[in-house]
């Protein structure tokens, strides 16, 4: 994606999600879900995204699936320091319950949330 975006940077958005792996070593098939959503985590996953895109912000980061090891607080002010740095514009939330949105929008507002079914 990263070539595709040369010269053309401004035109686009680019969303992306962090916190989560596949563990294909459990099964190749059907890998179950490696959370990661610690502060480590998500700084070493945007800084892969950074330079896989070739660029040197992401619009809007989505943290992909709530981590049961992380609060929404660490994960939030994880979000706000990216932002801070220019890293990231927007964060947003997958998968996530309502209090654990409530709890991350009191350090730092999401921009978005994605939920599986919705109208």
């Amino acid at each position: 994606m990263g070539k595709a975006f040369q010269g053309i940077r401004d035109n686009v958005v680019i969303a992306t999600k962090c916190g989560v792996d596949f563990d294909y070593a459990v099964d190749p098939d059907v890998p179950p879900l490696l959370y990661d959503s610690s502060r480590e985590g998500i700084r070493k996953s945007v800084e892969g995204s950074l330079k896989r895109l070739n660029t040197d912000y992401i619009d809007l980061y989505f943290q992909a699936r709530v981590d049961p090891k992380v609060e929404p607080e660490e994960v939030a002010d994880t979000m706000k320091e990216l932002i801070r740095e220019g890293k990231i514009l927007h964060w947003g939330i997958s998968e996530m319950p309502a209090e654990y949105l409530r709890r991350a929008n009191a350090v730092c507002p999401a921009t978005a949330v994605e939920k599986r079914y919705h109208l």
